[in-house]
């Protein structure tokens, strides 16, 4: 999603997690071996560590379109294997 973005100079990638912002595009990659591209809503904390991400994508758990949230962990997503892009303004450039 980041290398997309950027080479279509469509969007920007996102270096730090913390910056991701609801709306953004995300990428991740589970221990499982499988991986899945969403929108990104919001980070789940724990104290001051990441701990999940709540997304919003289309997958069979919720039958079509909606919201799902996922660990980062062991059991779940690599949490160095999570990547977000954030797209540009479609329109006319902005004032």
């Amino acid at each position: 999603v980041q290398f997309g973005l950027e080479s279509l100079e469509l969007g920007t990638s996102i270096a730090s997690l913390e910056e991701a912002q609801p709306g953004d595009f995300v990428q991740f990659w589970r221990h499982s071996g499988s991986g899945h591209s969403a929108i990104f809503v919001n980070w789940v904390w724990r104290k001051d560590e990441i701990v999940g991400l709540t997304y919003w994508s289309t997958q069979s758990s919720t039958h079509g379109i909606g919201y799902h949230t996922e660990r980062i962990g062991p059991d779940g997503v690599k949490r160095d294997e999570v990547y977000v892009g954030r797209a540009n303004w479609p329109g006319p450039k902005k004032p």
